[in-house]
């Protein structure tokens, strides 16, 4: 039986990850009709920082003197727009000082300084929300520093928290468009306090491709007289917990928005490790892998309205259980942008369907079949980020 769960795990998986590469590598017919330019000069126009107007240019991957088609062209813009103090970014080709050159003029839309964001999920009878708030600084040409508060709630069963986090990031790392980001963080939640520091490294491969380091080292004190009548090991109802990962990741991306994509394709996979130890109350220790992927594929149809679909996969091993959990998602996203994409909405409404598949012999074998119907609604400015999230279990 555990043989067959375990078989039936790894098809699945193995799936998903089959059908995220066949889309990021399939190949486009080349037209022999399709006009190329010739990049004399790349300009960034809209921004007074020389930090943004460098990081804009390396992001784009796009090179003077290079030779690109329209496509090439609208996917470097693309890349552009992911940035996270970025709204938008509009192309425009110019002539050069020669006769078959352009200068390529980049008009790019700063968020704020400081922004605020906010989510919340309905679920039945329950409520969740996270609300926060952040700040930006560039410091020199490629160095960014932020620091966040972040509150989250919910009704009935269920911890509140409170987080701080104060972060690095450098851009441009290595003169190829590579970024590295660090965040400390502490906070308060079910009676734990916890620091921790996480750091990632993205690698850009090819024009859409990039390659992910991720680590997360963390440490909580929990103290369980709140919820626990009975004392512990050593007669102590606290606990100390380190945890630890390590994770690599590959994303191709040629989504046109970050919040809410009109259209484009995003595919990804990651293999990670995971341990934490336990002292005091809970004396235990535990390690585990786990391998998980995502498709998700965005197309427009009439106008604003574009279709989304999406599969993933995980599973994992060890780490308190063994198992996969697989999903997939069908909606109908409605988007509608101001000039210069200064405030960008969505509503969006779809079915979303889960199978979660444990081996027997996990300390809590779970098999469920779940299937919800989901109603989102979103707006993005300049100063704040909204987004909430109606769920109704249909079984």
């Amino acid at each position: 039986m555990t043989g067959n769960r375990s078989h039936t795990c790894r098809k699945t998986f193995l799936a998903c990850v089959g059908l995220a590469f066949f889309a990021a590598f399939e190949p486009v017919p080349a037209s022999a009709q399709t006009p190329q330019f010739r990049i004399e000069s790349i300009v960034v126009e809209g921004t007074s920082r020389e930090s943004v107007r460098r990081i804009v240019r390396r992001e784009s991957r796009l090179v003077e003197g290079g030779v690109y088609d329209e496509e090439a062209i609208r996917l470097g813009i693309r890349r552009v727009k992911r940035l996270p103090f970025l709204l938008d970014a509009r192309p425009e080709l110019r002539r050069g000082s020669l006769a078959g050159q352009y200068r390529l003029v980049i008009e790019v839309e700063e968020t704020s300084v400081v922004v605020a964001s906010g989510n919340g999920t309905f679920f039945g009878d329950s409520a969740s929300g996270v609300v926060s708030l952040g700040a930006n600084q560039f410091l020199g040409a490629t160095t960014q520093v932020s620091a966040s508060a972040t509150v989250s709630d919910r009704t009935g069963p269920g911890p509140s928290s409170r987080s701080g986090h104060l972060g690095f990031s450098r851009y441009d790392l290595f003169g190829q468009a590579s970024r590295l980001h660090v965040d400390a963080s502490f906070g308060s939640t079910a009676g734990s306090d916890y620091h921790g520091l996480n750091a990632v490294l993205r690698i850009p491969v090819g024009s859409n491709h990039s390659v992910g380091l991720l680590a997360t080292v963390q440490r909580s004190t929990t103290d369980a007289r709140a919820f626990l009548p009975a004392e512990g090991p050593g007669g102590t109802r606290e606990a100390s917990t380190a945890y630890r990962s390590a994770r690599v990741d590959w994303v191709f991306d040629t989504t046109d928005d970050p919040f809410a994509a009109r259209e484009g394709l995003r595919a990804w996979a990651a293999l990670g490790v995971r341990s934490f130890r336990s002292r005091g109350f809970l004396d235990r220790s535990d390690t585990g892998t786990d391998v998980s992927t995502a498709l998700t594929v965005t197309r427009p149809l009439a106008g604003n309205l574009s279709a989304v679909g999406g599969l993933s996969a995980e599973c994992s091993e060890g780490f308190l259980s063994d198992g996969c959990i697989s999903g997939a998602s069908a909606a109908l996203r409605l988007v509608q942008a101001g000039s210069r994409n200064r405030y960008r909405a969505f509503a969006e409404a779809g079915f979303s369907g889960f199978l979660r598949l444990d081996e027997p012999d996990s300390p809590f074998p779970v098999r469920t079949n779940r299937v919800e119907l989901r109603l989102s609604v979103g707006l993005r400015t300049r100063f704040a980020v909204v987004a909430l999230s109606f769920l109704q279990d249909l079984e």
